[in-house]
């Protein structure tokens, strides 16, 4: 499922890394979806909608960071689906 019009665009992925200590996961969107990468990880795997609700559900930092770059309206509309 893409959270993302068609008609976004960007000139770089945004990405989020969330640090712990010597450790980071990073977050980053790519195509329209959003993806995330354990801190000793080396492949990206998509965010299912179940993830991503949780982490708006609990106002995570993830959370936070997506609906700074969308609107609310928008991420209404996706989180009703």
């Amino acid at each position: 499922m893409s959270l993302w019009s068609d008609n976004t665009h960007w000139t770089a992925a945004p990405t989020l890394k969330i640090s712990s200590g010597s450790c980071s996961d990073e977050y980053r969107l790519r195509e329209g979806h959003v993806e995330f990468r354990p801190a000793r990880g080396t492949e990206w795997r998509e965010l299912k909608y179940p993830d991503l609700q949780q982490h708006f559900a609990l106002s995570t930092p993830v959370g936070r960071w997506l609906a700074q770059l969308y609107s609310a309206a928008n991420l209404g509309k996706v989180l009703s689906n």
